[in-house]
C-alpha cells in the first residue's frame, strides 16, 4: 500500500485483501491512517481500480458511518439505520459489501450492542472495518468477534523516505514536521499542506508544555485560551504526549502514569460532552 505502515501492518494489510473475514477492528495512535487503509482495502474488495483518489471514494457497496456533524459519538439511530442498508439487496451482487465505521472507540453501548447483532448474524458478503484510537474503550463483547489489526507508528526513517518522495522539502524542515507531528502520518499530511495547521498545532504544543509543568493559577490561564481557541481535543492529545516527555526518571514515572490516567479520563469525558472549560480547569487542580 502507498502508505509508510510498519511491516507487519502491510503484511495484515495484504492478507485482508487476499482473504477477507466478516469484521475487523483497526485500532492504534490517532493519525497514523487507519481510516485511509480501511478505504484502500475497501476499493481492493469492491474492485474499483478507477477511482481518481481513495480519500473521495464513494460506490453503492461502500458503507461509511461516522458521528453527525456537531456529535462526537455514533448513535444507536446510525446503527439501525445501518442494518436496514446491509440487509437490502446489493448493488453488485458480484462484489461484498463494505461497512467502514469510524470513530468506533466513542460509539454508545446502545449503539455497540446494537452492531453486536449484526457481527454475530452478517449478512452474505458483508465485511465491517471497525476504527477506534483505544481498543480499551471498545467493548469486549466486540473485540472478541472481530479480527484485531493493530497499526502502530512507523519508523521515522520510513516515514521521512516516504514524505520525501512526495514533497519537495528539505531533510530538516521535514524532520521538524514529523517531530511536531508526533511521526504520525496523517497528521504530517495535514501540516506539509497548511502553513496555519502547522502554527496552531505548534502554538498548542507550547501551551500543552507549560500546562504539565505550570503552577495551579497558570493552568487556569492556559484552560481560559484553549477555550477561547476551541480546541480541547487537540489540547488534551498534546497534554498526553508533554507528559510522557516529561517522565524520564522512576518518581516522575510513577507520577507521570498517575498524571496521564487523569488526562485519558478528561479525554474520554469531553467525548461525552462535558464542559470543556470546565474540565480542562478539574484536570488543573488533580494534576499532581
Amino acid at each position: 500500500m502507498d502508505f509508510p505502515y510498519s511491516r507487519e501492518v502491510n503484511n495484515h494489510l495484504e492478507l485482508i485483501m487476499s482473504t477477507p473475514q466478516h469484521a475487523y477492528l483497526l485500532y492504534g495512535p490517532k493519525g497514523v491512517g487507519k481510516h485511509l487503509a480501511a478505504l484502500t482495502i475497501a476499493a481492493g474488495l469492491i474492485k474499483e481500480s478507477k477511482i481518481l483518489s481513495v480519500q473521495d471514494f464513494a460506490h453503492p457497496n461502500l458503507i461509511q458511518v461516522r458521528p453527525v456533524e456537531g456529535k462526537k459519538a455514533i448513535s444507536i439511530l446510525q446503527i439501525r439505520e445501518l442494518t436496514q442498508r446491509i440487509w437490502r439487496t446489493s448493488f453488485d451482487p458480484s462484489v461484498p459489501k463494505v461497512v467502514i465505521i469510524e470513530s468506533f472507540d466513542s460509539t454508545s453501548v446502545e449503539a455497540s450492542n446494537a452492531l453486536l447483532k449484526n457481527l454475530e448474524d452478517t449478512p452474505l458478503q458483508t465485511i465491517f472495518l471497525l476504527i477506534a484510537d483505544s481498543l480499551e474503550l471498545v467493548l469486549p463483547t466486540i473485540r472478541s468477534r472481530s479480527e484485531l489489526v493493530y497499526f502502530s507508528l512507523p519508523p521515522q526513517d520510513i516515514v521521512l523516505e516516504y514524505f520525501n518522495d512526495k514533497y519537495s522539502l528539505d531533510d530538516k524542515e521535514m524532520e521538524d514536521i514529523i517531530h511536531v507531528a508526533h511521526g504520525l502520518p496523517s497528521v504530517i499530511k495535514e501540516l506539509i499542506n497548511s502553513e496555519e495547521r502547522l502554527a496552531q498545532t505548534k502554538s498548542i504544543q507550547i501551551m500543552a508544555e507549560k500546562f504539565v509543568n505550570a503552577t495551579t493559577t497558570e493552568r487556569f490561564l492556559i484552560a481560559q485560551e484553549v477555550h477561547v481557541q476551541k480546541v480541547t481535543a487537540e489540547f488534551l492529545s498534546e497534554v498526553i504526549y508533554a507528559t510522557r516527555e516529561q517522565s524520564t526518571i522512576l518518581v516522575e514515572g510513577e507520577r507521570g502514569i498517575a498524571d496521564l490516567e487523569k488526562i485519558m479520563q478528561a479525554e474520554t469525558q469531553f467525548a461525552s460532552n462535558v464542559n470543556a472549560r470546565s474540565l480542562i480547569e478539574n484536570l488543573a487542580l488533580q494534576l499532581i
